[in-house]
């Protein structure tokens, strides 16, 4: 019994250990600067936008500098009411725009939207804060998605013989 446990916990330390883990966005794969954020709207999404966007200005390995625009808006409203008219379901919206700007001139646009569907509860603190939880889940999610946009900026598309070739800027 004891030899089995033994190879079990042998097997699961080298499945562990030897898993493969990189980080998705790592600094040193990033050859842009953010120059600066101009963040408008709701400040709870921007305060996350700008914790989480810090990075791109610290990057010291970069060929260009882009600056980067973003609008945020949140819109709630009831989904459902029971027979006495009170609310019975929310539904929460994230609307995030983001511009990226190079030399002052617009190169990226996309508009991002994210919603969830919840239902009331009795105690409005708990109901705020769990407004509070889900609006930070809905932004993560967002926010993966601007990363891979900025990441973007990386590669420039070149058409060679009716071929689009995406190569990577140095």
């Amino acid at each position: 019994m004891i030899k089995k446990l033994k190879i079990l916990y042998i097997f699961l330390l080298l499945a562990v250990s030897s898993c493969g883990y990189q980080m998705m966005y790592e600094i040193k794969d990033i050859k842009f600067l953010i120059g600066d954020i101009n963040l408008n709207g709701n400040d709870q999404v921007n305060n996350q936008i700008n914790n989480r966007l810090k990075h791109y200005k610290e990057n010291k390995n970069y060929s260009k500098i882009i600056d980067v625009s973003i609008n945020s808006s949140t819109n709630k409203e009831i989904s459902s009411k029971d027979r006495k008219g009170n609310a019975k379901t929310y539904k929460l919206t994230l609307n995030i725009k983001v511009e990226i700007f190079e030399n002052n001139k617009l190169i990226k646009t996309k508009n991002y939207s994210k919603a969830s569907t919840y239902n009331n509860l009795n105690n409005k603190f708990d109901l705020n804060q769990y407004e509070k939880n889900l609006m930070k889940n809905l932004t993560n999610d967002v926010l993966e998605d601007i990363e891979i946009l900025l990441n973007s900026v990386n590669f420039v598309k070149r058409k060679i013989n009716n071929e689009i070739e995406l190569t990577l800027t140095s």
